[in-house]
């Protein structure tokens, strides 16, 4: 057995019928994740759902989300390849639907499809920055989101604030595999907003959610830095 294929198929015998009547958190989780990792495509008479990612419980979660928006079988491939894995869902009425949905509305529609698409996006693209920790004054304690579009952090800025949470976006350089390119992050400080988060979007990621906790467990109230 080649340990770099790990191939999970079903077939699906059910029409899927799409709708936006009541948006859900999981809905909101696939869009997140597809527009920082992900991608839909098109071959042929085919439609294809991709999530390339590090963490197989990313891939875990985003296909119990997809389960959940679509709870008829469908046809999926798990692949390892090094260090990444990659989640291929092929369903052409599924990737459509998925592609048809306008992110420029999820601010307003807001709720639990609001924080699932938070949610997903942060996993995607977010981290959680600490330094210095032996020393709580002077200690860096924070969850940023990457993003070379400044516009669409700005959009994320605006989620964020309808659940109390504040956020400042600055310019970077390098991030991730590209050291050199002009970045946007967004950061999210202080113990108040950093304990919203986690209480209302989190992270799926097991080892990002393990280090939120820990940034919180250090937090002295009387600080709240």
């Amino acid at each position: 057995m080649n340990k770099n294929l790990i191939t999970l198929r079903s077939k699906w015998n059910k029409p899927f019928i799409p709708s936006m009547t009541s948006p859900s958190f999981e809905l909101g989780y696939l869009l997140g994740a597809i527009y920082g990792d992900g991608s839909i495509s098109y071959s042929g008479r085919g439609g294809q759902i991709v999530l390339t990612v590090r963490d197989k419980d990313f891939t875990d979660y985003f296909f119990s989300c997809a389960k959940k928006v679509y709870p008829y079988y469908i046809s999926y491939n798990i692949i390892r390849l090094g260090k990444f894995y990659t989640i291929q869902i092929s369903n052409l009425k599924y990737a459509n639907f998925l592609d048809s949905i306008d992110i420029s509305t999820i601010k307003e529609i807001g709720g639990g499809f609001m924080n699932g698409f938070l949610k997903g996006i942060f996993d995607a693209e977010g981290s959680v920055i600490s330094s210095y920790l032996e020393n709580p004054r002077k200690s860096i304690k924070k969850i940023c989101l990457y993003q070379k579009d400044k516009s669409f952090l700005e959009e994320v800025s605006l989620m964020l604030n309808k659940l109390n949470i504040s956020s400042k976006i600055n310019r970077t350089i390098g991030s991730g595999f590209k050291k050199y390119e002009i970045y946007h992050v967004l950061s999210i400080y202080t113990y108040n907003n950093i304990n919203i988060f986690n209480k209302y979007i989190g992270f799926a990621i097991k080892r990002k959610q393990k280090k939120l906790e820990l940034i919180l467990s250090l937090f002295q109230p009387y600080f709240n830095c």
